[in-house]
């Protein structure tokens, strides 16, 4: 892999680390999937003109290259050291204070960096690589991903209720089953499964295997089994039953990893962040 980027230009002179990451890495793949590939140089790198463009803004603003090996599309993010150790440091527990919205203020690129390097497949930089590793391990990460997702999917639980009392069943029936994704993904970052794409939920529930809800609940209540379009209101309270114990799971699992690491708990700071958000985004 080094080699090849060498010779195209796309690999600079001096790099820390060089990593394969997303579907492939995972074993996930399929002969339509991408190659995804991470390079971290001291210096910011500049591929050539044609196959790349920018990422992002500010600080953290990088180059991503597009390119075919062999009729397979390949990747290629680069990334500085010190970019990396920003991002880092925006998802350790000294700056997190929960309650302050801070798990919404990463873009989707920096979510898809940190989740991918925890499955990363060094190539070069091993030792780099499984510190950076490490550090989002013992990070907040996984708690502001869950907290992102528990406020989302409170609002969804909460709208439901509210449109299936007013009658509006068509509405609620959309809100519970965002209702029940929004709480999952919650679930799954509290397990440490923290990517937002949708259409990899099914393999990341099944490697996550949580306790709080079973695979086959899970997978009834995403595929909508027993939904009735003439009698839907069945299927949307069960849905939002059977997404409640997890939405208390999470936030009980939030407030005792915020106990631990700054000595308060912060189930009612996630709740009042709810609340705000809710009048925020209205």
């Amino acid at each position: 892999m080094a080699g090849y980027l060498s010779r195209r230009n796309l690999l600079p002179a001096h790099y820390r680390a060089l990593y394969l990451t997303g579907s492939r890495a995972r074993g996930w793949d399929n002969e339509s999937s991408d190659v995804d590939v991470v390079v971290v140089s001291p210096e910011p790198f500049a591929p050539p003109a044609g196959a790349a463009e920018a990422v992002g803004q500010g600080s953290l603003r990088i180059s991503h290259a597009k390119v075919s090996v062999e009729g397979r599309a390949h990747d290629i993010e680069y990334w500085t050291v010190d970019q990396v150790r920003e991002l880092l440091r925006k998802a350790s527990w000294q700056v997190y204070e929960p309650g302050q919205g801070q798990e919404r203020q990463f873009m989707l690129y920096e979510i898809n960096f940190l989740d991918r390097l925890g499955h990363a497949l060094a190539l070069d930089g091993g030792p780099t690589v499984r510190e950076w590793q490490e550090t989002v391990r013992s990070s907040a990460f996984r708690a502001m991903r869950a907290a992102f997702w528990l406020h989302d999917a409170r609002n969804y639980h909460a709208d439901s209720e509210g449109q299936l009392g007013s009658g509006d069943v068509h509405s609620a029936a959309l809100s519970a089953r965002l209702a029940v994704e929004c709480a999952v993904d919650a679930l799954l970052a509290r397990h440490g499964q923290l990517s937002p794409n949708g259409k990899w939920r099914a393999r990341r529930f099944k490697e996550a295997s949580p306790t709080a809800l079973t695979f086959d609940a899970y997978w009834r209540l995403q595929t909508m089994q027993g939904f009735d379009p003439a009698r839907p209101t069945a299927w949307i309270s069960t849905a939002l039953d059977e997404v409640a114990p997890v939405l208390k799971e999470v936030d009980a699992w939030l407030s005792t990893e915020h106990e631990r690491h700054h000595g308060t708990g912060c189930g009612a700071d996630s709740r009042a962040a709810t609340v705000s958000h809710r009048e925020r985004d209205r």
